[in-house]
């Protein structure tokens, strides 16, 4: 039982292989050099189309619909907009005194601001061409707003040398989920910073404490080992990062409402018009090795989804939540 409705699980299965992806992504960087690069976005669309594809939840495959053209296309718009910032870039590189470093914050803030935009539309543009069981997802809100929240959430995470960090990611997770819907039905997050608050302080003070261990040790030797002092921080500080980050996928539940669908048009009555998880494979389609077709089958087979059917009179409808089987 789940408050007031029973749980079962659906489960989600990745059935591509690393060697299949593999060999695919050799031949289409083999075909970026005659291309000069062009065919780039052709290999992006092939890769998309594999982790969407092998990825099935409940027997069922996602469907990617994105082209190559789209993205050729979406590719030149960015190159617009953010050419000029690297041309101020590079004309700062010839000054000299204070406006470098005055040039040098705007240009990077303007940059981080439209970063956050670019990344909510490449979010947009994946789910809207992202189907299950014909039925579309689709990512509403605004970009300009959830730029603009990003931006003002990094002044306070720079502000507090990174302890704002859980409440920054938890309130974006939240803007990103809320605004994400399949079909006609809206997703919802009830997760919260304190979830993650726990990974990350962890995270955070082993750093701090081990690097200024590090210091100590270097002060003492009269600064024969601080040289190493920045290599323990930056290995220490991906570690960090990555478990932190690992923790945050499997502490981060969403979920959606949907009508029951009729025991005509659905497999084992639980759909066709009700609403699955945002599809993980998103999260891989930006990425360039063959070794994340083992890492989604890994989050596939550690994840299921859950139909939770109403018990108590009211509404008919359903609610599908994903969590990560570590949360449950």
């Amino acid at each position: 039982m789940f408050g007031d409705v029973r749980l079962s699980r659906v489960p989600a299965k990745f059935s591509g292989t690393r060697a299949e992806l593999f060999w695919r992504l050799v031949g289409g960087y083999l075909l970026m050099v005659p291309t000069l690069g062009l065919y780039r976005f052709w290999v992006t669309t092939m890769k998309r189309q594999f982790y969407w594809h092998h990825t099935s939840i409940d027997g069922d495959a996602l469907e990617y619909t994105g082209t190559p053209v789209q993205l050729l296309i979406g590719f030149l718009i960015a190159l617009a907009v953010f050419l000029p910032l690297y041309i101020a870039f590079f004309y700062l590189s010839t000054q000299v005194g204070t406006v470098v470093v005055v040039g040098y914050g705007v240009v990077a803030a303007l940059f981080w601001f439209l970063f956050g935009y670019a990344s909510y539309r490449g979010r947009d543009f994946r789910l809207s061409r992202t189907l299950w069981r014909g039925i579309r997802f689709d990512q509403k809100g605004n970009a300009w707003a959830y730029a603009t929240r990003q931006f003002l959430w990094s002044l306070l995470v720079v502000v507090t040398a990174g302890l704002a960090y859980p409440f920054m990611s938890a309130d974006l997770w939240r803007y990103r989920y809320t605004n994400t819907w399949y079909g006609d039905r809206q997703f919802s997050f009830t997760g919260s910073w304190r979830t993650i608050a726990g990974p990350f302080y962890r995270a955070y003070a082993t750093v701090a404490i081990l690097v200024g261990a590090a210091l100590g040790v270097g002060f003492l030797t009269e600064g024969r080992a601080l040289a190493l002092v920045p290599l323990l921080a930056i290995i220490l500080g991906f570690g960090g990062f990555f478990y932190y980050r690992a923790r945050e996928a499997a502490c981060s539940p969403r979920s959606a409402w949907a009508p029951r669908a009729s025991a005509s048009k659905s497999r084992r009555g639980l759909w066709p018009s009700s609403s699955p998880p945002i599809p993980v494979c998103c999260w891989w389609g930006s990425s360039s090795s063959a070794s994340s077709a083992s890492s989604l089958a890994w989050w596939c087979r550690a994840s299921s989804i859950s139909p939770l059917w109403p018990v108590s009179p009211g509404p008919v409808g359903s609610a599908w939540r994903w969590r990560s089987a570590a949360t449950w």
